[in-house]
């Protein structure tokens, strides 16, 4: 495994402890470089945006997550790298 798959799946792991501890306010940030399920598979140039401010500078998409074109060139202008999983 590469390190960032592993921190990934570290963060992963932490966001689900969170939540099963209910602690919200901890929660608010989620993992980084996922597109999260709450995405509904889509990541847009609003989430880009939000990354961007979160100081987000590699995102990793979920295999049959949509990534919009307007996210796409949201990310070239913030200089985010959006890498997508395979298999």
């Amino acid at each position: 495994m590469k390190r960032e798959e592993i921190r990934a799946l570290v963060e992963e792991m932490i966001y689900k402890i969170l939540a099963e501890l209910n602690l919200s306010q901890l929660m608010a940030v989620p993992p980084r470089n996922r597109c999260m399920p709450e995405m509904d598979g889509l990541l847009t140039e609003a989430d880009i945006i939000r990354m961007n401010g979160q100081g987000i500078r590699t995102i990793t998409v979920e295999k049959g997550c949509i990534v919009t074109p307007l996210a796409t060139d949201k990310a070239r202008e913030y200089n985010i790298t959006i890498c997508k999983e395979e298999g």
